[in-house]
């Protein structure tokens, strides 16, 4: 049997539950999402196009870009229901520099839910465990009700915390079902844990996910805590695409009745590589349809064409972030600086690099709104949360993405991070 025969099976093909979600929830949003419905009309298409799977290629694919600047100029503009504020609302992280903010429904929510059950499940994760969450403060949730019942129960530790503090809490647990972070979160306990010689707990499985897993990270932070880790590919706007099971052998299972993935080739790319087009086929409040999400991802067994529907991808290149190192010696997460710049009006994208210890570059794509008090306020902002020791530039670029470097971009760099990652 060939190893791609789930894939060969399929012949990459979107199959008939994911086309006839497609439809209604094209149906649905035409005439509603007032976005959706000029862009569509502007560009040719009508829903009664849609008689087959290939057929997804006649609607128009959108940007993120797109979506943040006719919701801020519309507000309700890109939504398909009214009195959205009183719905469940979550903002996209920022991590392309571009934020957000995504509306459901509570039965398009419990939907989300019970599909990240289900991977979890692939995942070994029992119903009944405690799972330890290194978090953003903005993701830090009360409990829902079958957690406070014991079911999937979430323990959060402040990422803007100090991690020695962190690690004593976690070193008081008897043991730990889940340890779940970002990846230079989650190398930032490990580091301390190392460099501190700290006893810690014996630990089920690690759950990683919001940024691209590296190789170096996956060997330190695994050999660290002697578990493995499980990477997920999601976002707040597309939710759960693809994860990394008990049986995937290292590759992602993308999330079929969750989600459409389309690859999509770009111009000048190795053969195996595409953009990712993502269509989410659950939320009708907040449509995502044929959404560009700027990530990349590699499938070796795919013709050298555009790819609809893989089941599964062997890698992510996407964007992702490290940790700072201040001078010192202390970690700094890199979500400290990016949600300095995520909210941030006047920035159509940004990018942070840490060339020394002493010294960090703010790139910043600007918008026409940008001018000079946005690079005073990001300058008191970066002080603020990186010390005075830090010396902070402000570099105005036009396009900081290219195609020369689509698979290295990274929203927060540092050097002396990669220096400590290479002697790991």
């Amino acid at each position: 049997m060939p190893p791609n025969k789930e894939l060969a099976e399929t012949d990459f093909g979107i199959n008939s539950e994911q086309f006839t979600k497609l439809r209604k929830i094209v149906n649905f949003t035409y005439g509603k999402s007032r976005f959706y419905t000029e862009l569509w009309d502007s560009e040719g298409f009508h829903p009664s196009s849609l008689s087959g799977p290939k057929d997804i290629c006649l609607i128009p694919t959108v940007s993120r870009t797109q979506l943040r600047d006719y919701s801020a100029e519309l507000s309700e503009g890109l939504y398909n229901r009214g009195n959205i504020s009183r719905l469940h609302s979550q903002t996209t992280s920022g991590s392309s520099g571009i934020p957000l903010r995504i509306y459901w429904t509570k039965i398009e929510w419990f939907s989300r839910m019970k599909y990240l059950l289900y991977a979890y499940r692939k995942q070994g994760l029992r119903y009944f465990s405690n799972t330890h969450n290194l978090s953003d403060p903005v993701d830090i949730k009360r409990p829902l009700f079958f957690q406070r019942a014991g079911i999937l129960k979430n323990t959060y530790y402040n990422i803007y915390d100090d991690f020695s503090e962190i690690i004593q809490m976690l070193s008081e647990e008897g043991g730990i079902d889940v340890l779940k972070g970002m990846p230079s979160d989650l190398f930032s306990l490990a580091y301390y844990v190392i460099k501190n010689s700290h006893d810690f707990p014996k630990i089920g499985m690690i759950q990683s996910g919001g940024e691209v897993l590296d190789k170096s990270t996956r060997t330190f932070v695994e050999t660290t805590f002697k578990s493995k880790v499980f990477d997920s590919y999601s976002s707040v706007e597309t939710g759960l695409l693809a994860f990394q099971t008990l049986t995937s052998g290292g590759r992602y299972a993308v999330s079929s009745k969750n989600s459409i993935l389309e690859c999509k080739k770009l111009p000048g790319i190795p053969d195996n590589d595409f953009e990712t087009v993502v269509t989410n086929l659950n939320n009708f409040t907040t449509p995502i349809i044929r959404y560009r999400s700027g990530d990349i991802v590699k499938v070796n067994d795919a013709p050298r064409i555009d790819v609809f529907a893989p089941r599964l991808i062997d890698s992510i290149y996407g964007k992702y972030l490290d940790f700072l190192v201040h001078p010192n010696g202390h970690l700094i997460s890199a979500h400290v600086v990016k949600q300095n710049l995520t909210h941030m009006s006047g920035i159509d994208r940004f990018q942070v690099e840490q060339i020394s210890k002493d010294r960090v570059i703010v790139k910043i794509q600007p918008s026409e709104s940008f001018s000079n008090r946005a690079k005073k306020e990001i300058i008191e902002l970066m002080r603020r949360d990186l010390g005075s020791e830090i010396v902070v530039d402000i570099v105005v670029e036009a396009d900081l993405v290219t195609k020369s470097d689509y698979r290295k971009f990274k929203i927060v760099s540092s050097l002396p991070a990669q220096e400590i990652l290479d002697s790991k």
